[in-house]
């Protein structure tokens, strides 16, 4: 009796035993089931996806651009293989143009990666070299509007750009340069030149970057000594009419906060007085009438600020208080 009463506890532990790894085992298979599930949803996704028009245009563009590389690279061997005798194609410097445009430093690096003596890409100076022919006298830039027009028709979808205005100090002097002297004031094609006798101390850029695309190229400058307000608009009006009729079409225009932007804005349309009731922040193009919104340039903006706080130590808000700036200065 004792010893059938032994065997019936042993056999109960074993049955207990087994039913807690039925149970470890139904759990597991459970969460596997789960996991499967899962994963069948996610290939359901991903085939979707794959399908998308999206994605696959994606796709045939990246495949594009890889087999555009590809003979790329077949030049690249074929000079490791004549110890980069042979002549530079127009491919590959055009390969080497657009690398150099995104990055020097990537540039420089792949040059010297590929082989440190040859000369499979060319040298950043060589690349200067070629393009030292393309005029850049003031005014408007005939090659860069040439280039938009090239971009904007074999575009697929409309590109939109950003126009940016920038006034930076130049070093004066005047240089004998082919036939005349360069240095002096110079409007350029945009406006007749005044003072023409008189050295220029600045100069004004004017770049328009693509906002759905990824190219910028700077379009018009002028040397100054002095920039107006009625200049200033007079180039930007002039800057719109030639990218307006290439079909490039401007959304914003950005500056820093100096009076004379200010004005030349306000001289086109806009009142960037935030207090008034006819607030506009933005003017129309001369020519399609579209709006194209001023934008100051926020850390041109905070600087200004920054040098008033360190000048004058107080700064009043709307309300007349005096904000708690502090730590501006040390910025």
């Amino acid at each position: 009796m004792e010893e059938l009463t032994k065997k019936n506890e042993l056999l109960e532990e074993t049955v207990s035993s087994l039913q807690l790894k039925l149970g470890v085992a139904s759990a597991a298979l459970e969460k596997l089931q789960n996991k499967q599930n899962e994963v069948a949803e996610l290939k359901k996704q991903m085939k979707r996806y794959m399908e998308n028009e999206k994605v696959v245009a994606k796709r045939q563009k990246l495949d594009d651009i890889v087999s555009q590389e590809v003979p790329v690279l077949e030049e690249i061997v074929m000079r490791t293989q004549n110890r980069g005798n042979a002549p530079y194609s127009d491919l590959l410097k055009e390969f080497s143009y657009q690398l150099h445009y995104y990055s020097p430093r990537a540039y420089n690096y792949l040059r010297d990666s590929l082989h440190p003596t040859l000369k499979l890409l060319p040298h950043p100076m060589t690349l200067n070299g070629w393009t030292s022919h393309i005029p850049a006298t003031p005014g408007m830039q005939q090659c860069s509007l040439d280039f938009l027009r090239t971009n904007v028709a074999k575009s697929e979808y409309p590109i939109y750009y950003a126009l940016s205005v920038d006034e930076v100090y130049i070093r004066k002097g005047i240089i004998h340069h082919g036939n005349g002297f360069i240095g002096f004031i110079d409007y350029g094609d945009i406006l007749q030149t005044p003072d023409k006798d008189k050295e220029a101390t600045t100069a004004l850029f004017v770049m328009a970057t693509a906002i759905n695309s990824t190219h910028r190229v700077p379009v018009a400058y002028i040397l100054t000594n002095g920039l107006t307000a009625d200049t200033l608009a007079a180039v930007i009006r002039k800057v719109l009419l030639e990218l307006g009729s290439i079909n490039a079409r401007v959304l914003t225009l950005t500056f820093d906060g100096l009076g004379s932007n200010m004005k030349a804005v306000e001289k086109l349309g806009a009142n960037l007085d935030v207090c008034s009731t006819e607030f506009r922040p933005f003017i129309l193009h001369p020519q399609t009438k579209e709006k194209i919104h001023v934008i100051l340039d926020a850390v041109h903006m905070f600087k200004l600020l920054r040098n008033h706080w360190n000048k004058n130590k107080v700064i009043f808000d709307g309300d007349e208080k005096v904000p708690n700036l502090p730590k501006v200065i040390f910025l």
